[in-house]
Formats: C-alpha cells, sequence, structure tokens
C-alpha cells in the first residue's frame, strides 16, 4: 500500500515536459524542427510502457487524433516519439512543426506589415510625399 501510495505521489502530467521540450526545440533549432525524438530529462519512466504495434494504433488513428507517446528505449532513455497533430487526416497539417512553422510565418508577416498598417492611403497624401 505504501509503495503504491509514494509511486503516485511522483506521478506528473505531461504537459510540462512537453511545454520544456516545446521551448528547448525552439530556442536551439527552431520552429520547423519537430519536437520528436528528443529525450525527456529527470524521468524514472513513463506510466505505461507502449510497444511499435500499440504506437502505429495512436500515429494514425481512423479518427485522425493522434496521440504523441512518451516511451522507453532501452540504451537511448525516455523519448517523445511522435509529432503529429490531432488533424492527423489532414495531408497539409498532419505535422506539428508543419503547423508551428505556417503559424511562425503568420506571426512574422503581421510584425513586419505593422508599420504600414496606419500610413495613409489616399491620393491627396501621396502627392505630398
Amino acid at each position: 500500500m505504501i509503495k503504491t501510495v509514494k509511486a503516485s505521489l511522483n506521478l506528473l502530467p505531461p504537459s510540462a515536459a512537453m511545454a520544456g521540450i516545446y521551448t528547448m526545440v525552439d530556442n536551439t533549432r527552431g520552429v520547423w524542427k519537430a519536437p520528436a525524438n528528443v529525450s525527456v530529462n529527470y524521468v524514472n519512466r513513463p506510466e505505461v510502457n507502449i510497444n511499435n504495434r500499440e504506437q502505429e494504433d495512436l500515429n494514425v488513428p481512423v479518427n485522425g487524433k493522434a496521440i504523441n507517446a512518451i516511451r522507453s528505449f532501452i540504451g537511448e532513455g525516455i523519448k517523445i516519439w511522435s509529432a503529429r497533430t490531432l488533424d492527423s487526416n489532414s495531408l497539409d497539417w498532419r505535422y506539428i512543426n508543419v503547423r508551428r512553422t505556417m503559424i511562425f510565418l503568420e506571426e512574422s508577416v503581421k510584425n513586419a506589415v505593422h508599420a504600414y498598417v496606419f500610413e495613409p492611403n489616399d491620393a491627396k497624401c501621396r502627392r505630398a510625399s
């Protein structure tokens, strides 16, 4: 009983680790690099061990809602082992890095043209300049 309680006290959801992995990959490689095949530090083991066959069902589900697994590999440690979005049936938006690169480009263009949003755009102002 005590061993079960002790084990569950240190059980954490993966969201904080994933946020840290996204930040680390963004800072070292850029948003165009998929946050997959990246080691997760300071983790003893995943709560559920997933094998290759189970991973296939998570990557290409019938409903299109893919799940990115955190898997344990002998000799390699614990890694993020997929980079799919919840729109896995789409050929355009299937992968996280594609979607994040497009968001990055959209925000960059918005920031670049922000200075020109309030520029005058009529004939009187064009002749004066």
